[in-house]
């Protein structure tokens, strides 16, 4: 044999050593029982740690990055924890290609599989969105006996052709198709009679920067697969997160929550940049589960994004490098009568303070006798990307001579992109009368929180317009990390005895957005404080009701075109709808 024959048959053999090596610890494992396997879990862990000391670096690095705010301490604790975690998957990885997938269930239980099932009676094919968190593992092994769809799921195959072969095979013993990243369209592109469940993967690193999507995650700029998205949107698949959580050592519970249900109606970016917040909101409660020792972070974002408002995102550039044509970066600065078209990422904050919403509330006080108990104002709500139809709303609002002053109640944009922020300032810049903008849902994503604060000031406000005091609240808790909202400052605001109060907040109190604690904790703080209107958005339908015995309207989206007018008359409240 020649020289490169000879290396090539050592190479061959060494793999196949390896392979024999690896069938031998799924043996021991697999006559392993649990309680000892996580003995053994333990002291690997220790080893990994402390004497190989595996990626301690980039693990370490990483949850600096990630959580700037915590001490020396508390990052080591819970790095420790993530070992103890990457220790517990491997080895229950490992033992799981000798389980079936009953047993495999009695420790993997899905709560609302419920969920999917919906879209499989319609005949409607998914993409079931997973990441690197808990044992995701399992999930593929027990996929074929626990949805209705026929799963697919996509991995990236491994150096050794004789442990990927091994791996596969158990894999697809319990019905799992697998198949290869390198020939993912064409399997997204093949027609089935039967709906599929694609199990699809995104929050590694991706190998290419310059087709990636880049969001803000845990403080980073963060380069993104594109392969959710894209399949998503390419063939019109609904997209569907998988929440893994672990209950204890070797039990978990799974939940299906639907991140997008239409991608054809979605922005450049958006299913990426929800894909990836639903992680970080998740990783934020519990870090340790995350798979840390990959280097997430491995480039820093140096390109340009180009945005045209009437093309959408269609022209971005994200390979401009720091050594590119230096004439080119000239030109660009010439170019400063077109910098409405240039910025950094739709994910910047380049936008400076205007505390809009304290502006126009001293407007409104300076405007209106303190004497005067009848006041009218307008009320609209999740105006989105609709700025046609808000400016129509707008210029119907115009006409009138009786109003006080408007009110917008949230979800002003759709993924809190800057650009969105200021498409709607320059609509409702044609609004005669002062504007209050409330926060929704929506304006959370992306850094949409920093750009609203910079331009509304801070989302709790309150205001006095004769005798009425305006309370406007953010309540919202999903996209905030869960942080409960500031019910010290809302009791304070209500102890007013002085004037009728009107509460204003995106998410109505009995939303389902705010668990059953929260809401009940809300709804008790408005019943004592004496509220007499209450005025919401979000549900995108109109409702005039008696909800906690308040008079609560909820307006729909601008997009119904229609706007409501509200009048104040002593303790009592009316609503009238105004169809444009």
């Amino acid at each position: 044999m020649s020289p490169p024959e000879v290396i090539n048959h050592i190479h061959s053999e060494m793999k196949y050593v390896e392979y024999i090596l690896f069938r031998c610890l799924v043996s021991l494992i697999s006559v392993i029982p649990f309680r000892l396997l996580y003995v053994i879990s333990d002291g690997c862990s220790f080893l990994m740690q402390y004497i190989f000391r595996y990626r301690i670096k980039t693990v370490s690095g990483n949850l600096k990055k990630a959580f700037p705010w915590d001490s020396p301490e508390e990052i080591k604790t819970i790095a420790g924890k993530f070992y103890e975690n990457l220790c517990d998957v491997t080895l229950e990885s490992i033992k799981g290609y000798s389980l079936n997938p009953e047993q495999i269930q009695k420790r993997y239980r899905h709560l609302n599989i419920e969920v999917a099932n919906r879209y499989y009676e319609k005949g409607q094919t998914i993409i079931i969105a997973m990441t690197h968190y808990c044992n995701w593992e399992w999930g593929a092994q027990v996929a074929r006996s626990v949805y209705m769809h026929d799963p697919v799921a996509f991995y990236k195959p491994m150096s050794n052709k004789y442990i990927d072969e091994y791996v596969c095979k158990k894999r697809k013993k319990w019905g799992l198709e697998l198949v290869s990243i390198y020939n993912s369209k064409s399997v997204f592109r093949s027609k089935e009679n039967n709906p599929k469940a694609y199990i699809l993967i995104s929050d590694q690193y991706p190998g290419n920067t310059k087709k990636a999507f880049w969001v803000k995650f845990l403080h980073q700029d963060t380069a993104c697969l594109r392969g959710i998205e894209e399949y998503a949107k390419l063939f019109s698949l609904p997209v569907i997160y998988l929440d893994i959580q672990r209950v204890k050592r070797g039990y978990y519970t799974l939940t299906l929550q639907e991140l997008c249900i239409d991608p054809t109606k979605t922005l450049p970016g958006e299913i990426t940049g929800n894909y990836m917040r639903k992680l970080e909101t998740i990783i934020i409660k519990k870090p340790e589960d995350w798979l840390w020792s990959h280097r997430r972070w491995k480039k820093a974002k140096s390109g340009l994004t180009i945005y045209n408002k009437k093309l959408g995102f269609d022209n971005l550039i994200e390979s401009m490098k720091y050594s590119a044509n230096i004439y080119a970066v000239i030109m660009l600065l010439l170019l400063s009568r077109c910098s409405d078209l240039i910025e950094y990422s739709p994910y910047d904050t380049p936008v400076k303070s205007h505390d809009l919403n304290k502006k126009n509330a001293d407007l409104i006080q300076a405007g209106k006798s303190i004497d005067s108990d009848t006041l009218m104002f307008a009320l609209f709500s999740d105006t989105h990307e609709n700025y046609d139809d808000m400016a129509d709303a707008i210029k119907s609002i115009n006409s009138r001579t009786d109003l006080q002053f408007s009110v917008s109640c949230g979800d002003i944009t759709c993924s809190g992109l800057v650009q969105e922020y200021e498409w709607y300032l320059e609509t409702a810049g044609d609004l005669n009368y002062p504007l209050i903008t409330t926060i929704g849902n929506h304006d959370y994503l992306a850094n949409g929180l920093d750009i609203y604060k910079k331009l509304f000031g801070d989302p709790n406000i309150s205001f006095v317009c004769g005798k009425y005091k305006f309370i406007v609240f953010d309540c919202a808790m999903r996209e905030n990390y869960n942080v409960s909202p500031k019910y010290e400052w809302l009791i304070g605001e209500l102890s007013d005895s002085n004037h009728v109060k009107i509460f204003i907040s995106h998410i109505p109190p009995f939303a389902e957005d705010v668990d059953h604690l929260n809401r009940l904790v809300l709804n008790n703080i408005l019943k004592s404080g004496n509220v007499k209107l209450s005025l919401h958005g979000h549900f995108h339908s109109f409702r005039d009701v008696y909800s906690n015995d308040i008079h609560t309207v909820v307006a729909d989206e601008i997009k119904s075109r229609e706007y409501y007018i509200i009048k104040l008359t002593g303790d009592q409240s009316f609503v009238e709808t105004i169809k444009f």
